[in-house]
């Protein structure tokens, strides 16, 4: 079975196949520079400055709120303090993140492409529509996933355990305890970077980086999505999302499922933190221990539904020719 969800190799890995309508008029390309440098050099340049800028911002406001509160309480502990002070700034930080991700993410990825590969930047990332089937799996196939990728959290978690204070306070910056503030949330943590960040890393990297590897691209960004997040104890978890959001987007050609399935896999914890918080019974759905039987059940589930949206037809052959205006 994992036979059938298997991309074609021999054909995804010709470099540069043809694609009839997209020229490489950008420099990078008409300069025959090495593609594989321009996705690492492009997602180095982008990523450092997004974090840096975001880092900047958010000690700026810390700063500020420290000097507006007054003297801390030394008779707190390091953490408590930290803790404290991040919290009084929640909304800020939202601010900031969800600004930061379009700003220093999304626009620059989109100048980068116009500049270094192709006018016709729609086209080359993928912004292009996809079948309602296909959205429609790409949702359920994630929902099922979500679980499995919660069981492998709480293993790596025993195995090397975050201090509960840490913990508390990640979650405290996004949870929400109002209706409102759930919207609020589901902006900054799901919309915002289920769009920017794939416009980056499938719509950008991978979709460059397959012109070189192809299906590799999908293993590749993967584990470079996963490092992106800075979270060593996380690092599994979220490269088995970029693998899942990688090969979507190539299976289908398009950017649409894996922003479907992205938005989908964070709004799912978003809403889990909610009910958490704000309701005792979070309906079975979002239960923090998941129970091995139920992902004994769940990934043959995930594996037969990829299947089928392998199957629902061949991807399209959109990889732009080296030929140039």
């Amino acid at each position: 079975m994992l036979k059938d969800i298997l991309p074609d190799v021999v054909e995804s890995d010709k470099e540069d196949a043809p694609s009839p309508g997209l020229t490489l008029d950008g420099s990078w390309e008409r300069n025959g520079r090495n593609i594989v440098a321009a996705a690492v050099v492009g997602l180095l340049l982008i990523g450092a400055t997004y974090f840096i800028v975001q880092s900047i911002l958010v000690t700026i406001a810390a700063l500020a709120a420290e000097v507006i509160k007054g003297q801390p309480d030394h008779t707190a502990s390091a953490i408590d303090l930290i803790a404290e002070q991040l919290l009084s700034i929640k909304n800020v930080i939202l601010a900031v993140v969800l600004v930061t991700q379009i700003t220093f993410l999304m626009i620059p990825t989109i100048i980068l492409v116009r500049r270094w590969h192709s006018t016709r930047v729609l086209d080359y990332i993928r912004w292009k529509s996809a079948s309602a089937l296909q959205v429609v799996l790409a949702v359920v196939i994630t929902a099922v996933f979500v679980p499995v990728n919660m069981y492998i959290g709480s293993l790596v978690n025993r195995l090397f355990p975050v201090p509960e204070k840490i913990q508390a306070l990640n979650n405290a910056l996004f949870t929400a305890q109002t209706p409102l503030e759930l919207g609020w949330i589901i902006m900054v943590v799901a919309v915002t970077p289920a769009i920017c960040e794939e416009v980056l890393f499938r719509g950008y990297v991978q979709r460059t980086l397959e012109r070189r590897i192809g299906w590799k691209s999908i293993i590749v960004v993967g584990l470079m999505f996963g490092l992106y997040h800075m979270n060593p104890l996380g690092l599994v978890n979220l490269s088995l999302i970029g693998f899942l959001l990688g090969y979507l987007f190539y299976r289908s050609g398009s950017l649409v499922p894996t922003i479907v399935s992205h938005f989908t896999n964070n709004l799912l914890a978003v809403l889990m933190l909610y009910l958490s918080a704000t309701s005792s019974d979070t309906f079975g759905l979002f239960d923090e221990q998941v129970s091995l039987a139920r992902v004994a059940v769940l990934v043959p589930t995930g594996i037969i539904l990829l299947v089928i949206f392998h199957n629902l037809r061949n991807r399209a052959g959109d990889v732009p020719t080296a030929s140039h205006a």
